[in-house]
């Protein structure tokens, strides 16, 4: 995995899918000047946008074609694929094959040695929760335990986010809808202290189911609502669509000026700048249905241009979605531009200089805890160098960043971090994943 393909991959767990589709374009440039074949480290994340923007097909179709399960494959595709069926699986809402497709992936990972939970992609979490789903509950607490042991020793919030999401979801399924609450709120909490705004989204949607079955209306429909505002700004539209199918079942007594769900969508989308093609095909519908729920809107709030309306909806989300799809190439095959590129840096570079300028480079610490199917132990250094003996990769025990480092503040200024800060839950997935690869893992 180079530069691009982790920036890609960091990008995208914090949800800026217009950002990780314009480094993963230029990652592909190279490929497509050389006629190159697609790059594994490439196609997981480009599947990933093309879940979030709906394109379940698009994604297992790369999948099937370029990440094949076959025993001769190589374990680290075969893990991407496996990842991929089983993300596919999870927004299908077939609980059996995502159980198949991750427990395939964890294996893929245990062979090759990845125990810390971001590198894993996040498949245990996802695990566990089709677990508590099928009534496996003792399984998917295995699981929670062992991330929450990580997240509290590592103080990586994401992780024990995870864990109480899990939690919730078990005590929820057994009946126990306060102390689901309880660790919902937990979950919502830890997120919402980490970059992962997907994470923090998909744990109000769950803090939003149970508090609806509480008959909690208020505090549900408080949950759901910022659920669909983040999912919205996000532009993930599997996510968004099951919050949207949740929130009518708490819906208020609507008034007269109250937008519906559609239409504070295509409010948000014009308020953000897009034209009614544009957000037509973002909502994948007509033009004259958007105009249509357009003067519904100016009717509504009583504007009258969007100028007014971008006043309106002060801090309305921005165009992210329609970012993200402008990007979007379903397949990894060179362009006829592409091919005619002097050469494949030049199509790199300004994404290069643009991520140079954000982050500088990040070195989390090593993972000491084996995920619960793994017994091999991890040994800690700090320095890359002296790892010779360590089944994982390590690498030194600092971070330095720029305008996401603690305080670095809008100056981009570098923070020293300390170690168990330094393994942070947005780098960790690409930054020891980019080290396996270098070393031909």
């Amino acid at each position: 995995m180079d530069f691009l393909s982790y920036l890609a991959v960091t990008e995208e767990l914090a949800g800026d899918y217009g950002a990780a589709a314009a480094a993963l374009q230029a990652a592909e440039a190279p490929a497509a000047f050389h006629n190159w074949p697609p790059n594994p480290w490439v196609l997981e994340p480009r599947c990933e946008l093309l879940i979030a923007a709906g394109d379940l097909d698009g994604a297992l179709g790369i999948a099937d074609e370029s990440l094949p399960d076959r025993e001769d494959a190589p374990v680290p595709a075969r893990y991407m694929g496996a990842c991929v069926r089983g993300k596919v699986s999870a927004w299908r809402g077939d609980l059996p094959a995502v159980v198949w497709h991750f427990e395939l992936a964890g294996r893929c990972a245990d062979l090759e040695g990845w125990a810390d939970p971001g590198v894993r992609d996040r498949l245990d979490a996802a695990l566990a929760e089709a677990y508590v789903a099928l009534g496996r509950t003792g399984d998917a607490m295995r699981i929670s335990a062992w991330l929450r042991e990580v997240g509290d020793r590592l103080g990586r919030p994401a992780l024990t986010g995870n864990a109480d999401r899990i939690d919730a979801l078990a005590h929820a399924q057994a009946g126990d809808l306060d102390a689901g609450a309880e660790s919902a709120r937990a979950a919502v909490a830890g997120h919402g202290s980490s970059p992962l705004r997907v994470e923090l989204a998909r744990s109000l949607l769950a803090l939003g189911r149970i508090e609806r079955r509480r008959k909690a209306r208020r505090q549900s429909r408080d949950a759901l609502s910022q659920a669909r505002k983040l999912a919205a700004a996000i532009g993930h539209k599997p996510l968004l669509a099951e919050i949207e199918q949740e929130l009518p079942r708490v819906a208020a007594a609507r008034s007269g000026t109250e937008l519906t769900a559609t239409e504070q969508r295509v409010a948000d989308l014009i308020a953000g700048g897009a034209t009614n093609r544009e957000a037509a095909a973002a909502l994948f519908v007509s033009v004259r249905t958007v105009e249509t729920h357009v003067a519904s809107i100016y009717r509504k709030l009583g504007v009258r241009t969007r100028a007014e309306l971008a006043r309106k909806l002060s801090g309305a989300p921005g165009n992210n979605e329609l970012r993200a799809q402008s990007f979007l190439i379903a397949t990894p095959q060179a362009t006829p531009a592409q091919q005619r590129l002097p050469h494949p840096d030049r199509a790199a570079q300004p994404v290069m200089i643009a991520a140079a300028a954000r982050y500088a480079v990040i070195r989390p610490a090593c993972a000491t805890t084996a995920p619960p199917r793994t017994t091999a132990a991890v040994v800690e250094h700090g320095n890359p160098s002296e790892c010779g003996g360590c089944w994982q990769p390590c690498m030194s025990g600092h971070v330095t960043e720029g305008t996401d480092a603690p305080g670095g503040g809008e100056s981009g200024a570098a923070t020293e971090v300390p170690p168990a800060a330094a393994f942070s839950d947005r780098a960790v997935s690409g930054g020891l994943r980019t080290q396996q690869a270098r070393a031909g893992r």
